[in-house]
């Protein structure tokens, strides 16, 4: 039941995406030939003013289908629209996910979204690295360390920013640990590793201050497009150094999970609770944003970039152009798709 909610959910912020091209379209003029939640084989379709309604077995998400996406001799067709309206259409499902961000912040207010402030006093685990000793011992995710207890001494933990070193101090030691969880309190002993990489601490772990905040009826609308707005910011940052890290020795790809990590990312933000999962949501939609702007090939950036050189030099790009740069972009997602994967199978082991 938990897998099949996960797909199910994921599979919505697919098709807010595909909606957003549908409604476009309709508006627009343009003929939509079929819009499917799933993918086929069809369990039932239907036909109304023209298009094809479908539900499919494959729930992995849905597809919209327009007239003459392919034809420029298509009445009503896609390509035979003005830059303007291809231009609408083709930026409509990212909107949409953009918008649905907003949402899942604005009501993930009114029952407390995680916050991560310094001017709160916690040590809250917000990463577990795979084998790392702090996984070993079962800490996950939002766990908060309390307390740090050895043979001779009790260290109360508060500053996120001082505990690395002092978690050095003890590595090769067994030393015990004070963990709350929710509402439980609980030892855990760890011996924290010896290591100088800037990426993998001694217990394996990212840490900050965290807090939940709430916000009351209309004042969430507000707030939640700041951490909309913020969190954007933050998120471009992030796809910068991704981008540029991606060929660089395989970097990049560390920086990436499949659907395997998202799937393991979500079962611990289900755990943590209500206002954990409205982030996460919010997150996976704004990736599905950042990365269909790309102007990469087999992407919704790409189109976008085409329709824009149309608009600018009233050519198209050439059909066989941009057929075979469409069908490398596909293969090379893919590729890094099948790599992605194969990553989060090796660390999960």
């Amino acid at each position: 039941m938990n897998i099949l909610f996960f797909i199910i959910s994921l599979s919505f912020l697919v098709l807010v995406h595909e909606f957003g091209h549908f409604i476009v379209a309709k508006k627009s003029g343009v003929g939509v030939e079929e819009f499917g939640i799933g993918f086929p084989p069809a369990l039932f379709k239907f036909k109304k003013n023209g298009t094809i309604y479908s539900f499919n077995l494959l729930l992995l998400g849905g597809f919209v289908r327009l007239a003459g996406e392919d034809d420029l001799n298509v009445k009503n067709g896609f390509l035979s629209q003005p830059v303007r309206k291809k231009i609408l259409i083709t930026i409509a499902g990212i909107v949409m996910n953009f918008l649905l961000v907003y949402f899942l912040f604005s009501f993930g207010y009114l029952v407390g979204l995680p916050d991560y402030s310094p001017k709160v006093a916690n040590v809250t685990i917000l990463e577990v690295l795979p084998n790392s000793p702090a996984a070993q011992a079962g800490l996950n995710l939002g766990d908060r360390l309390v307390e740090l207890k050895t043979k001779t001494k009790t260290i109360a933990l508060t500053d996120p920013n001082t505990v690395r070193n002092l978690f050095s101090r003890y590595a090769g030691e067994p030393v015990n640990f004070l963990v709350r969880r929710g509402d439980q309190t609980f030892w855990r002993t760890i011996t924290p590793q010896k290591t100088n990489s800037p990426n993998n601490g001694p217990l394996g772990i990212l840490v900050g201050s965290l807090t939940i905040i709430k916000k009351s009826f209309p004042a969430n609308f507000y707030y939640g497009w700041v951490r909309t707005v913020d969190i954007t910011r933050n998120f471009i940052t992030i796809l910068g150094s991704f981008l540029a890290n991606l060929f660089e020795k395989g970097k990049g790809l560390n920086q990436v999970v499949g659907p395997i990590g998202i799937f393991d990312l979500y079962n611990q933000m289900r755990l943590l609770g209500l206002g954990y999962l409205f982030q996460f949501w919010a997150l996976i939609s704004l990736n599905l944003v950042l990365i269909n702007i790309i102007p990469f090939p087999a992407l919704d950036g790409w189109r976008l970039a085409t329709y824009c050189y149309e608009g600018l030099t009233k050519r198209r790009v050439s059909a066989r152009v941009d057929t075979i740069a469409n069908q490398v972009g596909f293969v090379l997602l893919i590729l890094l798709f099948v790599a992605v994967t194969i990553k989060d199978i090796i660390q999960l082991k």
